[in-house]
């Protein structure tokens, strides 16, 4: 997407009011159908598409963006005359791209993009080109997502590759891979004007083609919904806000909604209906501890200690007092054991979205028993789903679920083998359902914490300790009775 706005603004200008109204019907024709289309393709993004307030402005400085306030303003001149849309084959399937893309910003949610923002801030950088990295960071995800529901790219738009990041992750993920490629980000903002050289966004291009990025409608240039980072739709998104803006309750009820539509389609059709990384965000829903984890780590932790270190649980003659030297005598110091323990969440096809909340609630129950502010997790399905990442309670809800394929207990394994420190204690929390390796990994102890679906589970190894997350006796008995036979067939 080249910039043409000099010569938008001489073409603007000449236009008379018949001819604007004509080129606006038929903008306004050509998005109704594209957003016909998307409907049809994905009907459970409708009540963000037509939450959505549709305008026409002739600002040379406009495309096609959202925004804060769900206003979804759009150039007529720009629809008509871009080059992009000229390909008859194409036109549409590429105009129902951006269609697709724009809801996105407000399903995902302004916190979001803010939240980012700020963690720019920290780094030093300008709050435009803080938040102009956020968009982008939301941009790869979901571009990545229309391209999975088989909409044609526009030939601008941003994905995963272009920051050498890996498909699949969300934009908090996404983010890690745009700060190394900042300083490209910022010239190419500052070439076609949306930040000025200093980064303060006064509008002025400095001029001089040299980066391969392009800001545009899905790249990085989405409005306010996506951070508001451009000086110059700032004041045209105020008077649109003021003029036909939503209220914040209607934004939230609207997003809740198309969110709600999302789960319901997804348990019509099935698991993968949707494309993209959906399940961040779905809500996380507190819940009381469905197991007493305080009575059944006891045993686990008697037998399974961690590192020791200086503190105040217990006495050791390995830690001598220094202090007893000076009395020619050698006597024990306090220390305490330092837990590191694993988490693993069963993302495969067959944990659903409630499994999947219990089993957050469940580890945060777990680590309030354990007396441990952090510890590390894992996604895995068939493998697992990028690095052990260390999380604290408040980190967990916010965790988009990564994998969604079979299930293999047999590969995380061997990579928590590899971990260092070695950890002491494995929780994997699964319906049960998978292969596991045939003896029990050596250097730590396992905790199977089987979360129950709608199917019969089975036992997913003949060894470890088993919790089931239930207040069913009956699903209780059923487990510690595979349990028992597998105890027998040892013997």
């Amino acid at each position: 997407m080249k910039d043409d706005t000099k010569e938008w603004a001489e073409a603007i200008s000449k236009l008379t009011d018949r001819e604007k109204k004509e080129l606006a019907g038929d903008a306004g024709e050509f998005i109704a159908v594209a957003r016909g289309m998307v409907v049809k393709k994905s009907v459970w993004i409708s009540p963000t598409l037509y939450g959505m307030r549709w305008v026409p402005v002739w600002e040379p400085d406009a495309t096609l963006a959202v925004t804060e306030q769900l206003v979804c303003y759009f150039n007529p001149y720009w629809i008509i005359h871009e080059p992009e849309f000229k390909d008859e084959k194409e036109r549409l399937e590429k105009m129902a791209f951006a269609v697709f893309h724009e809801p996105w910003h407000p399903i995902h949610g302004i916190n979001r993009i803010i939240a980012l923002a700020e963690k720019g801030l920290r780094l030093g950088w300008p709050l435009d080109l803080a938040k102009l990295a956020a968009n982008y960071a939301d941009d790869m995800s979901i571009n990545e997502s229309a391209r999975l529901a088989g909409y044609t790219p526009l030939t601008w738009a941003v994905f995963p590759s272009t920051f050498d990041a890996p498909t699949g992750l969300i934009m908090e993920e996404n983010w890690e891979y745009v700060v190394p490629k900042i300083d490209e980000l910022k010239q190419a903002a500052e070439e076609a004007g949306v930040l000025s050289p200093s980064g303060e966004g006064d509008g002025k291009s400095k001029g001089g083609k040299s980066s391969d990025m392009q800001i545009g409608p899905c790249s990085g240039a989405c409005g306010g919904i996506a951070g508001d980072h451009n000086e110059k739709t700032k004041e045209l998104e105020k008077r649109l806000n003021e003029q036909y803006g939503r209220h914040k309750s209607e934004v939230n009820r609207i997003r809740k909604t198309t969110i709600n539509e999302m789960k319901a389609h997804e348990e019509r059709v099935g698991r993968g209906s949707i494309p993209g990384f959906r399940s961040e965000m779905f809500d996380f829903r507190r819940e009381k501890p469905l197991v007493h984890w305080e009575t059944k780590l006891q045993h686990v932790m008697a037998t399974s200690y961690g590192n020791i270190v200086p503190g105040d649980d217990d006495y050791s003659m390995l830690f001598p007092d220094r202090h007893s030297a000076l009395l020619g005598i050698c006597m024990p110091s306090l220390i305490e054991h330092e837990k590191v323990v694993v988490f693993v969440r069963d993302t495969s096809a067959s944990m659903r979205d409630q499994q999947v909340n219990s089993t957050n609630n469940e580890i945060i129950h777990c680590m309030k028993a354990l007396g441990v502010s952090s510890v590390w997790l894992i996604d895995a399905d068939t493998e697992a789903k990028g690095k052990p990442r260390q999380i604290t309670m408040t980190d967990l809800p916010k965790l988009a679920v990564r994998g969604r394929g079979g299930t293999d207990f047999r590969p995380v394994f061997d990579d928590i083998k590899k971990m260092f420190p070695r950890p002491n204690l494995v929780v994997y929390m699964t319906d049960g359902e998978g292969w596991a390796p045939e003896k029990k990994p050596r250097g730590f102890d396992v905790i199977w914490c089987i979360v129950p679906g709608h199917h019969r589970n089975k036992k997913p190894a003949d060894w470890g300790h088993i919790i089931v997350c239930s207040n069913d006796r009956d699903v209780r008995e059923k487990w510690a009775d595979d349990t028992k036979k597998g105890a027998a067939k040892d013997e």
